[in-house]
């Protein structure tokens, strides 16, 4: 009656389910729920903003700055990565908030 709990292709898929929850938990943002920039656009499991990178990069990014403003995130594979426009908005960021990037991935656009 319970053959089908128990057949090898039950584990299989029971296994593969089990690796793609732990790589997708693994590839998370740890920063949610932080006071960090916002995002562009919703990022997609596992790949995060890494789509959007296609094509001509500056006019991505002009268009990432037009929807998030000077300064955004991105989730580039799992890892966070924060993206700063214009020379005085770099300098506040180094200077000002320096104490605050550690551990971030820091790109500047001018």
């Amino acid at each position: 009656m319970l053959d089908f709990l128990i057949s090898p292709w039950t584990l299989a898929g029971g296994a593969v389910a089990l690796l793609v929850y732990y790589a997708w938990t693994k590839t998370r943002l740890k920063h949610e729920g932080y006071n960090i920039p916002p995002f562009p656009a919703p990022a997609t499991p596992f790949l995060g903003h890494a789509l959007l990178l296609k094509g001509n990069i500056l006019d991505t990014f002009s268009w990432m700055r037009e929807n998030a403003g000077d300064i955004f995130s991105l989730n580039l594979l799992g890892r966070h990565w924060v993206v700063v426009n214009g020379y005085e908005n770099m300098r506040e960021v180094l200077i000002k908030h320096a104490d605050k990037m550690q551990g971030i991935y820091l790109v500047s656009t001018f």
